[in-house]
């Protein structure tokens, strides 16, 4: 019984001792088109996220710019058109983007 035992460890061992330490050739996907196509999909959200954000500061620039011509505040005037322009380069980040890629 003790051979028969010792047997099957050396064997075991064998089969290990192949299968761990000598090198396979493994022909493996690098899944680059997988990450590509992982990556477009985040850019596309984040590019999308920019773009409501700078809708929403032109919103806020035109308020502002209102507001200021209705109280005849040069200051306020000032600040709003630079939200508007702020937030047009903003949501124009996507039509930028999409010529250059």
């Amino acid at each position: 019984m003790r051979e028969k035992f010792n047997k099957i460890k050396m064997i075991v061992s064998i089969a290990l001792f192949n299968a761990l330490l000598l090198p396979q050739c493994v022909f493996a996907d690098t899944g680059f088109e997988t990450a590509k196509s992982g990556l477009e999909s985040i850019k596309t959200i984040l590019v999308s996220i920019v773009g409501i954000i700078g809708a929403i500061v032109v919103v806020f620039g035109v308020v502002a710019l209102a507001k200021s011509i209705h109280d005849t505040n040069q200051t306020g005037g000032f600040g709003g058109v630079k939200g508007i322009i702020a937030g047009s380069v903003m949501a124009s980040v996507s039509i930028v983007l999409g010529l250059f890629t």
